[in-house]
């Protein structure tokens, strides 16, 4: 590395902030598990916005979850709609006359009734 540590001009730089990417010497570093930052207040604020990352992901995925369930339950009350009005046309013998005046009046319609 050929920079010089940000808070000793007269030292070469050993390694980088993890955080803000500053040159910094042994003696400088804070240390944070295993990574190496210039100061604690840059440590502080990876640590801040590491943990607002993940909160924020989690929300992500509960929103997730949220919007599946409600195209889930869209959907079901489509499919009892649809199939309510199949079920009512089909048991209803005024709305299965009409249904086979319609297809009588279409050409060709008459020669598939059985």
């Amino acid at each position: 590395m050929s920079k010089v540590c940000i808070n000793h001009p007269d030292r070469e730089a050993d390694t980088k902030c993890i955080a803000c990417l500053k040159p910094i010497c042994n003696e400088c570093v804070v240390e944070y598990g295993e990574q190496a930052y210039c100061s604690v207040n840059c440590r502080d604020q990876a640590w801040k916005t590491t943990a607002n990352i993940a909160e924020m992901q989690e929300r992500e995925r509960a929103n997730a979850k949220k919007r599946a369930m409600k195209k889930f339950i869209i959907f079901i009350i489509f499919a009892a709609i649809v199939g309510g009005a199949v079920y009512y046309i089909m048991n209803d013998k005024d709305s299965m006359k009409k249904l086979k005046e319609l297809r009588n009046k279409i050409p060709g319609a008459e020669s598939n009734e059985k």
